[in-house]
């Protein structure tokens, strides 16, 4: 029945239903033979079974053209097993015919005995006689049926040698053509390889051109910042820490006169080059209009209209600037939409919550305000960026506005190097393996003794 259900699944037209039930008539048959003692066989099933599991994306017509073939070999066993059926009959024959024989010889024997008469021992002869001659005929049309067996059996090995050798050739060409179009496109896959060689060299150079560029970039942003102490009336620490190769972040200190010293910040949404030159005409422009007044709010309102006349892509920048007085501690600051700076003053941590206008490049025409503080000696004031308290670690999480005044208080008291020491080194411990998301920034000043 497992043989007979490998037949009817060859005629499935759908080749992963039909590559299925082989498989697993296969596998049946090869098991069913091991349990009836039969090893060859089971063997046999088993091989068909693994060759056809290990080659499950077998062409279809490949497929098909092994399958006939079993299906012809089957059928030429089914016919020599019906031959050998046919030649024991004929002997079973021949042996019933000489136990008829003997057994005929022993009754006439016994007539003979039994003087029987000469007409009667005729009779019989010729009753035998008949006998013989229907058992040779029954004999000869037995092996002529035979012989016309043998015949068929022949004729069916030859279609089926002639239908292996056709399904042999149309492979052959298939394979021919298949082997053919693989080598075209290789030769494509080829061509098109160089063609991409040829363009990651162009792309090499032209990364490595940007990199020397972006590298000069950054020596010139880095060479914008100040580094020297404008005044011994004041101590200043700072640090800059880009995202990419230039950033968007840039503090500024400098000297209006012997006295007046004229601080800031920012930050400028986005990054990269775009963003660094932005920041850099918004310095120039802050620094030349710095010389020419002391008031915050009107140097903020002068360039945010200046900005906003320039501002095709609508970028816009976050500051905080600051006119302190060393001579009286007087601090006159506007902050335009920048995070709130922080106060230490006698170990403990204020911030200047104060807002005078929206981001510099929002809208023109808009006159910003100022605020006052009054710095006492040895105050600290710590002006920082996003890129501190929005810094990302692994899972996500921000490092937050509640981690730096954290890490601050823990800090105090100490020195101005040692406080924005501590925070940058804090936010790197808590960003881990994960990368710098966006520019850091931190500027301090410590007024030493005003009068």
């Amino acid at each position: 029945m497992l043989e007979e259900a490998s037949l009817m699944a060859r005629s499935i037209p759908d080749q992963d239903r039909m590559l299925a039930a082989l498989l697993k008539c296969y596998r049946n048959l090869s098991e069913t033979y091991e349990k009836a003692g039969n090893q060859q066989k089971s063997k046999q099933y088993y091989d068909q079974y693994r060759i056809f599991s290990e080659k499950k994306d077998l062409d279809l017509n490949k497929l098909k053209s092994a399958v006939d073939e079993e299906k012809y070999l089957k059928e030429m066993a089914i016919n020599q097993t019906k031959i050998q059926e046919q030649e024991l009959i004929r002997k079973q024959f021949e042996l019933r015919k000489s136990s008829l024989d003997l057994q005929s010889i022993e009754k006439e024997n016994k007539i003979l005995d039994s003087t029987l008469s000469l007409a009667e021992i005729q009779l019989r002869f010729a009753r035998q006689k008949a006998q013989t001659d229907s058992l040779l005929a029954l004999t000869t049309r037995i092996q002529l049926q035979r012989e016309k067996a043998v015949r068929n059996s022949f004729g069916l090995a030859a279609l089926s040698l002639i239908a292996i050798s056709f399904f042999i050739w149309r492979n052959y060409i298939q394979v021919k053509k298949s082997r053919k179009l693989l080598a075209e496109k290789n030769t494509q896959i080829e061509t098109q390889n160089k063609e991409l060689d040829e363009l990651n060299q162009i792309i090499t150079r032209n990364n490595m051109r940007m990199k020397k560029e972006l590298e000069v970039g950054q020596e010139i942003q880095m060479s914008l910042l100040p580094k020297d102490q404008p005044s011994g009336l004041v101590d200043i620490h700072s640090v800059l820490i880009p995202s990419r190769e230039v950033g968007g972040d840039l503090y500024e200190y400098f000297m209006a006169d012997p006295k007046t010293l004229i601080f800031g910040i920012g930050d400028v949404s986005g990054k990269g080059v775009p963003a660094a030159l932005l920041m850099a005409v918004c310095k120039t422009m802050i620094k030349t209009h710095a010389h020419r007044m002391y008031s915050p709010a009107q140097i903020m309102t002068i360039v945010n209209d200046e900005i906003c006349q320039q501002n095709e892509h609508s970028m816009f920048i976050t500051y905080f600037l600051g006119v302190l007085h060393l001579d009286t501690g007087r601090l006159v600051y506007t902050n335009a939409g920048h995070l709130y700076p922080m106060v230490i003053r006698d170990r403990s941590l204020s911030e200047l919550k104060e807002l005078h206008g929206p981001v510099i490049g929002a809208a023109p025409g808009i006159e910003y305000e100022e605020s006052e503080y009054w710095v006492q000696a040895q105050d600290q004031i710590i002006l920082y960026t996003d890129g501190v308290t929005e810094a990302v670690n692994d899972t996500g999480d921000f490092y937050s506005h509640e981690s730096l005044e954290a890490c601050l208080t823990k800090s105090i008291p100490g020195t101005l190097d040692r406080l924005i020491h501590s925070v940058v080194e804090d936010t790197r411990l808590f960003r881990g393996n994960a990368e710098q998301s966006d520019d850091i920034s931190m500027l301090g000043i410590q007024i030493k003794s005003p009068s």
